[in-house]
């Protein structure tokens, strides 16, 4: 399968789940420290809402999937569909070897984006290095002027793993080195910025730390129990 086709594929099982009822999407891009990128797509839907409708779940994405194709022509079989006890998880992934390469995705050409690397200087004089994501289109406007979907969407987020220490961004949250912005409302064009210093990668210490109070820990009753050991010692002299 060619890789412009399985892009294709992707975007239109987005849209598919869309179209099933209200939703919860994530749409997250993993980056290394040479910018390669791994693209995850996630989309969870609710099973209390097939519950209520009386319908098999596998009917209703086999029915789904059939009717949307007539009107595209992209057939989906490429996917990860799993059954939880609340939840329908789906889950696609993808790597590209370059900006450039993420760039001719299927998915940032029908937004209209780009993902560019640029420097400048700061009013203190001092370079600074930053990732950008440009949106140039609303996505769930996308969705509805193809007439695809008037189903509602609860949630979406862009979400972006980095490889280096961050300066600053314009995130909505920051949570160590993942940014997540709020896609659910935007209705222009948007810039997803990260100032990065490019010397300095991004360093989990919280590993270290459980290490180095896991060893404070162990130390301390160590030396309770040997305090405790002498006393005994003591008193039956």
């Amino acid at each position: 399968m060619k890789k412009g086709d399985f892009m294709k594929k992707k975007l239109f099982l987005i849209i598919v789940v869309l179209l099933l009822t209200g939703c919860n999407a994530n749409y997250k891009l993993v980056v290394d420290k040479d910018f390669n990128i791994k693209e995850n797509v996630n989309v969870e839907v609710s099973k209390k809402l097939f519950d209520i409708k009386g319908v098999d779940i596998d009917t209703v994405l086999s029915d789904q999937i059939t009717e949307f194709n007539k009107k595209i022509s992209i057939p989906v079989d490429n996917y990860t569909l799993k059954k939880g006890t609340n939840n329908i998880d789906i889950n696609i992934n993808n790597k590209y070897d370059s900006i450039e390469s993420y760039n001719q995705s299927s998915i940032l050409k029908n937004v209209n984006g780009k993902v560019e690397l640029y420097d400048y200087t700061r009013d203190d004089g001092n370079n600074a290095d930053v990732f950008q994501i440009m949106i140039n289109y609303d996505f769930f406007n996308l969705v509805k002027t193809r007439n695809l979907t008037n189903h509602k969407l609860d949630s979406l987020n862009l979400v972006v793993e980095f490889p280096y220490e961050i300066i600053s961004t314009n995130a909505d949250k920051v949570e160590k080195n993942v940014l997540t912005w709020d896609l659910t409302k935007l209705v222009k064009s948007r810039s997803f910025y990260i100032e990065y210093n490019k010397d300095k990668l991004y360093r989990d210490n919280t590993a270290l730390i459980l290490l180095i109070v896991g060893c404070v820990i162990a130390i301390s009753i160590l030396i309770v129990v040997i305090f405790r050991r002498k006393s005994n010692d003591k008193n039956n002299i």
